[in-house]
């Protein structure tokens, strides 16, 4: 809903399957919804295969952001983007300690994106970028029940 509400020209959701109950959500805010074939072959596999559905448009960039980090808002997100709007240069979260998602990449950082594989996605595109730090809850990845703070 966060990235729906921001206007970006197109978004698209990489997905293990054609049957999720996210799905519907998904395609209902606007997102194209592209599957990896092989999610066994590592997150860096559904950002090549992201990103590869977005290759042939006119972009000036891509966000990459990930559905487990819940919080990332709508502020944080618009940061990376201004900051990359100026300059083109790509911009990455930072929580203090670590460069990670949500980045923002231009176009010749593309055919390196298309073309990873394995658990590490973007990471040795991340060292180069600028880093926007945010507080670490807004980076909180969530993959486990547990993960979610008690409110």
């Amino acid at each position: 809903e966060t990235l729906a509400a921001m206007g970006f020209g197109a978004m698209v959701a990489v997905g293990i399957s054609r049957y999720t109950r996210l799905n519907p959500a998904l395609l209902q805010l606007g997102f194209r919804l592209v599957i990896n074939p092989d999610p066994s072959a590592g997150q860096a596999a559904s950002l090549a295969v992201g990103v590869k559905a977005l290759v042939d448009g006119d972009w000036d960039g891509v966000l990459v952001a990930l559905a487990d980090m819940p919080y990332v808002n709508s502020g944080h997100l618009g940061l990376l983007v201004q900051g990359f709007g100026n300059g083109g240069k790509a911009h990455c979260s930072s929580n203090g300690v670590a460069k990670m998602p949500p980045a923002v990449f231009g176009p010749s950082d593309w055919p390196l994106l298309a073309g990873l594989s394995g658990d590490q996605g973007a990471r040795v595109l991340l060292a180069d970028a600028i880093a926007i730090l945010a507080e670490a809850a807004t980076l909180k990845d969530i993959d486990l029940p547990d993960d979610i703070p008690a409110r």
